[in-house]
């Protein structure tokens, strides 16, 4: 199997997009997406029994696609997957990661340093009985959301959840790395925390996508790496997404496509800033 290869940098760049997905998709906006996709994507697709799940994977390898486009250019660069799956590309030249959640899907990418995205479903997480989580979170997590008032239980499970789960992708091992078991992180204030209870070198920070969901981006420079640089936030359509062309397992720069801003539409060559703020996050403030 070809492998990725390694590059160096002089800073860190990270950009994070995301999609709101419509309940009911077309079964023609799905196909739509397929036909822009790899066949091997495809198969993976079509794999999946409940309608959702197909959705969220072919909306998120669309996503991916779309992020790299829009933060590395016109360049040709091969998508790999690495022995775990994940999706790597073949010169190295950014780390990505991926998740998706009930109607919505995430992308992170970030040169210069490992990373991990993670977005979860606040009502999702509402429904974990208390015996589910004395697998993955740490005792004195737990007796953190056995603390918290009713209403507010739920959100707190979802920046905690996010937060492990994203420094699980960024290690590279998820929710089984050494690094996570028995330790209990402190909640990242919202919108950023440049060390959520970890070592030098970590950044996270939690957002809010939509008032429905939480998520969270690690960020791990190794000893020496790339100084840090600039972070952007970005939600991009439903309608820019189907009209993102495909590449068959590549991803050339075809074409304008939108990216939603604050209600409107910005094509490239004219500003996309961040459309929703990390820094208004719904969920409770960190303690």
């Amino acid at each position: 199997m070809t492998t990725a290869t390694a590059q160096v940098f002089d800073r860190t760049d990270v950009t994070v997009f995301w999609c709101v997905l419509p309940a009911a998709a077309a079964e023609a906006e799905l196909g739509l997406l397929a036909r822009g996709l790899p066949r091997g994507e495809q198969v993976r697709a079509a794999r999946f029994r409940r309608r959702e799940d197909r959705q969220g994977h072919l909306a998120a390898q669309a996503l991916l696609r779309f992020a790299l486009r829009k933060t590395l250019g016109a360049r040709h660069a091969r998508l790999l997957r690495d022995a775990d799956g994940r999706a790597v590309l073949e010169d190295g030249a950014a780390a990505l990661s991926l998740s998706h959640a009930e109607g919505l899907v995430a992308c992170a990418v970030a040169r210069g340093a490992a990373v991990g995205v993670d977005v979860e479903s606040l009502a999702a997480c509402a429904a974990h009985r208390p015996e589910q989580l004395d697998a993955v979170l740490p005792a004195a997590e737990r007796a953190m959301l056995a603390a918290a008032a009713p209403g507010q239980r739920a959100a707190l499970l979802a920046r905690l959840w996010t937060q492990r789960e994203a420094i699980g992708k960024a290690l590279g091992t998820g929710l089984a790395a050494p690094e996570l078991r028995g330790r209990a992180l402190r909640v990242a204030p919202a919108g950023c925390g440049p060390d959520p209870g970890l070592e030098e070198g970590w950044e996270l920070r939690c957002f809010a996508p939509v008032p429905t969901h939480c998520g969270a981006v690690a960020l791990r420079r190794a000893g020496g790496a790339a100084a840090p640089g600039g972070w952007s936030w970005h939600e991009v359509s439903w309608a820019a997404l189907l009209r993102a062309p495909g590449g068959l397992g590549w991803w050339p720069w075809r074409g304008p496509a939108a990216v939603a801003h604050g209600g409107s539409v910005r094509r490239q060559g004219r500003p996309w800033d961040c459309s929703v703020s990390p820094t208004r996050c719904g969920c409770p403030p960190g303690g």
